[in-house]
């Protein structure tokens, strides 16, 4: 499905965050990304999602040893 800019800002200025809007419109995350900011540049004014958390690698990591460390069989 082609989404028109009008439906784009809708759908992105409704929704709670990037993915709903990748959802909403049947686009790639990155797409979506990338078309925001290119409406920005444009003089949109589109509002800004906060940043998906940073992933902790340590926890994972030790999460990944406590679990091997019981056979995980």
């Amino acid at each position: 499905m082609k989404v028109s800019p009008k439906q784009f800002i809708e759908v992105w200025q409704r929704a709670k965050s990037l993915e709903e809007v990748a959802k909403r419109t049947g686009m790639l995350l990155s797409a979506c990304s990338a078309r925001a900011s290119h409406y920005r540049l444009k003089g949109v004014n589109l509002k800004r999602f906060s940043r998906r958390p940073t992933t902790d690698w340590e926890k994972l990591a030790a999460l990944a040893d406590s679990l091997s460390e019981g056979g995980g069989e």
